[in-house]
């Protein structure tokens, strides 16, 4: 905050009228609430549905991570980012034809990357808190629970983790359980 009156006071020492401010800063007011982050995200939700232009999907992006910063509902985040990631693969199948490194787009490319670049906004992943962890090492790892969270699950680990990170169906979780055990009696 501190930046942006530094800024505003330098602009109108160079002569800009400070009434040029008043809308910038009442969107910079607004960005700070939950209820108009809601309002703004329904807004874009409903613009995607009809078309996936490259300013409706970054402007998505752009109020998804304000609305992580003010702390609005984890349940809206995550169906507004599997919204968005789901209308970026809906634009590249539409937009990316013949070979791919011939004409990219960087703009295209960092909203793919914006969409995708963290393990934890992938849509089927369990909720963080439902999580069950490592297997705690030594003689405790059939009884023990060893670290759990997302920091700890979406990284590289040598323990073996107590169960599957996604939802997945129950005639998959029976499969994986007898495959697990068979390669445990060797």
């Amino acid at each position: 905050m501190d930046q942006l009156e530094e800024t505003i006071a330098e602009a109108t020492a160079q002569g800009v009228p400070e009434a040029d401010f008043e809308k910038g800063q009442k969107v910079f007011n607004d960005m700070q609430t939950e209820a108009f982050l809601i309002k703004a995200i329904g807004e874009v939700r409903t613009e995607l549905g009809q078309d996936s232009a490259p300013t409706s999907l970054r402007k998505l992006q752009n109020l998804v991570n304000q609305a992580v910063k003010v702390g609005v509902s984890e349940e809206l985040i995550t169906e507004t980012k599997k919204d968005l990631q789901s209308s970026v693969r809906h634009r590249a199948r539409k937009t990316i034809r013949g070979h791919v490194f011939e004409a990219v787009d960087t703009e295209e490319m960092q909203l793919v990357e914006g969409a995708f670049n963290e393990l934890k906004n992938f849509p089927k992943l369990k909720l963080p808190m439902a999580w069950k962890g490592h297997k705690a090492g030594g003689m405790m790892g059939m009884l023990g629970s060893g670290d759990k969270g997302p920091a700890v699950m979406l990284r590289h680990n040598m323990r073996d983790i107590r169960e599957a990170l996604t939802n997945i169906s129950p005639q998959q979780s029976s499969w994986l359980f007898r495959l697990s055990a068979t390669s445990l009696a060797g």
